[in-house]
């Protein structure tokens, strides 16, 4: 969380493994006063069991 845009209203989409530490990022963004957050549910785990492809 270095690198956050200075507008409040950007979207920022946050991710990990399971969603867990993503929640706990999603609350600090939001007590920071950003206010487009997205956030991917069940994490990159989910994304996967879905058939989807993650590129390294």
């Amino acid at each position: 969380m270095e690198q956050l845009p200075a507008e409040k209203d950007a979207k920022i989409i946050v991710y990990c493994l399971t969603s867990g530490m993503a929640k706990k990022a999603v609350a600090t963004l939001l007590g920071q006063g950003y206010t487009n957050i997205w956030m991917l549910e069940g994490g990159t785990t989910a994304w996967e069991e879905a058939g989807l492809t993650i590129g390294k």
